[in-house]
């Protein structure tokens, strides 16, 4: 293999050395994987830059890179030689939970020819945490184009300077115009805080007991997603089915005000959270310390692996990861804990005691 190798021809010339990936896996690795590190300007001759069979909790993963003067891994390389390293196999998703757990910032799974991109902190299903997939060996593949690629997003000095997973990062945010149609659901879909409390009074008044709030908003939620639209006459344009409007800012229950939601600007008004104040995940008396959020006041959103969610999108994406709950939707504020140990809910209704809604 000649020293002066570009990666662009590197590429080509694996393209087309198809027995280099029927050999034993030492001999890919050797051959497929460390001289596209090579040149990517990772030192492939220091074991502290380039560490070989990392143990990441019971799994053994191939390559991981890091700085001489970093404290822990930046990326994560698995290479095998057949595909079943990029499959959903216990070993992929034991990988996956401890570069979540410990904050690796990149997972990249690959045969040699097929490169699978991850960002393992990233919100979401695996689809979600995917950002890029290479096959050297595909159909009208432009080596100039992969070369490109893996120095975007694989090159040593993109990773040391955050660039790579930024950019990475954008590829799984969608556009604005692409999330309307989930945000309009949301907005119509989600039970109101003061809906779940004013139905689960009048249940209370039936039975004498509280329902579980969980349960409330699930039947707020399906009952949302079955209205049914007036019949249609043959000479007349179809109608659009009906959609819950915006409840009123109080709603009058026997002379019970009930209050609107409270947000971050009224929060922060109020001296009870700062801007940019962390929150972490907190369910069920269980802390998740790793799972934390970035309060982002002006869009009245939580910041997490640099997208934003709604505080309740958010706590029902991390606790069905968690396996807490099987699905939604939840009351986000019930699910955020700030620094200072209250939940969100509990700072909601000390602003709403204030506004004097709970009166």
């Amino acid at each position: 293999m000649p020293t002066n190798e570009t990666l662009e021809e590197l590429l080509g010339r694996l393209r087309d050395d198809a027995p280099v990936f029927t050999t034993n896996e030492e001999n890919l690795r050797r051959a497929a994987v460390l001289p596209v590190l090579a040149r990517l300007d990772w030192n492939t001759e220091s074991v502290h830059e380039v560490c070989e069979r990392f143990r990441a909790g019971d799994v053994e993963v191939e390559y991981s890179l890091k700085f001489v003067n970093g404290n822990k891994p930046a990326v994560f390389i698995r290479a095998k030689k057949d595909e079943s390293v990029l499959a959903r196999t216990r070993e992929f998703l034991s990988v996956m939970d401890y570069a979540r757990q410990h904050r690796i910032e990149m997972l990249v799974c690959t045969t040699g020819r097929l490169w699978h991109f991850y960002l393992p902190c990233a919100p979401g299903t695996l689809e979600h945490n995917t950002f890029l997939k290479i096959d050297i060996n595909a159909h009208g593949w432009d080596p100039d184009e992969t070369a490109r690629l893996f120095r975007k997003f694989l090159g040593k000095e993109n990773i040391a300077d955050g660039s790579a997973v930024t950019d990475a990062e954008s590829l799984l945010t969608p556009k604005p115009r692409e999330k309307i149609p989930e945000a309009w659901k949301e907005l119509c879909g989600e039970p109101d805080q003061s809906l779940v409390e004013l139905l689960a009074e009048r249940v209370k008044r039936m039975c004498g007991k509280h329902p579980d709030r969980e349960d409330v908003a699930r039947f707020l939620d399906e009952a949302s997603n079955h209205i049914i639209a007036k019949p249609t006459r043959p000479d007349l344009p179809p109608q659009r089915p009906p959609v819950r409007p915006p409840l009123a800012r109080h709603v009058d229950d026997g002379g019970r005000r009930m209050a609107a939601r409270v947000t971050f600007k009224e929060l922060v008004h109020q001296g009870l959270i700062q801007h940019a104040e962390r929150v972490h995940l907190w369910y069920n008396g269980r802390s998740f310390p790793d799972e934390e959020a970035e309060i982002v006041v002006h869009e009245g959103k939580l910041k997490y692996g640099g997208t934003l969610y709604s505080p309740s999108k958010l706590a029902e994406t991390l606790l069905i990861r968690h396996r807490c709950i099987s699905n939604g939707p939840v009351q986000g504020p019930l699910y955020w804990r700030i620094n200072g140990g209250k939940l969100l809910h509990e700072l909601n209704e000390i602003v709403r005691s204030k506004r004097g809604d709970r009166d």
